[in-house]
Parts: structure tokens; sequence; C-alpha cells
């Protein structure tokens, strides 16, 4: 099958392209559910006059895997997860906040708040870890209020207590996610 693409790749790395442009996205690149085929079709033609029309947004697409890298939920759960690890903790923050599928495949129990602050207070976070910490409680909280989710799950799972003080902005009365 031929795309009507003026100077870019063939084919088949153009739907490769758009495929996974879909799923950085979010969003299916098979008819499933209320996905037809004739949506695809209609993504994928606005997907080949975007290339046509902007000379910059086959680079965009190539880069949106990079960006989903540094921002996605999954990514920054294994970041955390792994430099919990690399610092001998015995389970990462990820696990404490969301549930994290690499310390559930080692039968990990997800910890509780005051066990997430003991094993902080045992091995204090390293700058590294409070940076991806907070990526990953943003992109947490972003997915959260999208789906309209609780962003604290059933008690308050704000960071550790360890990584910085609470500030008097910061009051759970202030908070945009919390009930009123």
């Amino acid at each position: 099958m031929r795309f009507g693409v003026i100077q870019s790749p063939d084919a088949e790395v153009l739907g490769a392209l758009w495929r996974r442009w879909r799923r950085t996205r979010g969003k299916p690149t098979e008819v499933i559910g209320t996905v037809t085929q004739e949506s695809l079709n209609t993504e994928l033609t606005s997907f080949v006059l975007r290339v046509n029309a902007e000379p910059n947004f086959l680079k965009t697409a190539v880069a949106a895997r990079g960006n989903r890298r540094a921002y996605g939920l999954a990514e920054l759960m294994e970041e955390v997860c792994r430099l919990s690890w690399n610092a001998d903790r015995g389970a990462c923050y990820s696990h404490y906040l969301i549930g994290c599928n690499s310390c559930r495949g080692y039968r990990t129990a997800q910890p509780s708040r005051d066990e997430i602050d003991a094993l902080v207070n045992e091995v204090p976070l390293s700058e590294e870890e409070r940076v991806a910490i907070g990526r990953l409680r943003r992109a947490w909280h972003q997915l959260a209020q999208a789906r309209g989710l609780a962003f604290e799950p059933e008690e308050d799972r704000g960071a550790p207590a360890p990584t910085r003080a609470r500030r008097e902005d910061d009051s759970p009365s202030r908070s945009p996610t919390r009930a009123r």
C-alpha cells in the first residue's frame, strides 16, 4: 500500500511512525470497541497530510518516543523503582504510590505511609530520586485528574516526609485534587 506522501519515508516506515505516534498518546492503532477502520483511515490520512504540510512534524513524530520516555508514567515508575533498588531499599516509592509491577514481581508488599517513611529515614533520598519522584507524582496527578480518579488513594500518600518540609501553601485545604 502506498500513501500520497511527498519526500517522506516509505509506506512501512510511515505506518510504523503513525502507530508509534498514536500509542504515545494512548490511542488505539487497531479496530477495537468504538474505533472503526474508517476512523483509523481518517487519522492516518490526517497524519500523512501533516507530514506533507509541516516540514518539522516528521522530526516531532520521531522525537515523541524520547519525550514519552522522559514523561511517561510507566517509564517514570521504572526509573523510580530502579533508583530505589540501587539505593538498597526494600520497596520503591512507585509501589507505595501506585503499585509497581517490578516490586510485585518480587512479591514485595505495597508499603504503607509509615513503612515508606521508615525506608526513607533509613536510607535518605538522593537528589536524583527526589526529582524522579516529583516527576512521577506530577504525571500520576495529571493522569488521575484526566480520568477523574482520586489522586491520593485511601490515605494521604504525599511525598515521604524527609523529601521536603511542608510549606504553608501546601496545606490539604488548598490542594485542587481534594474535595472541599
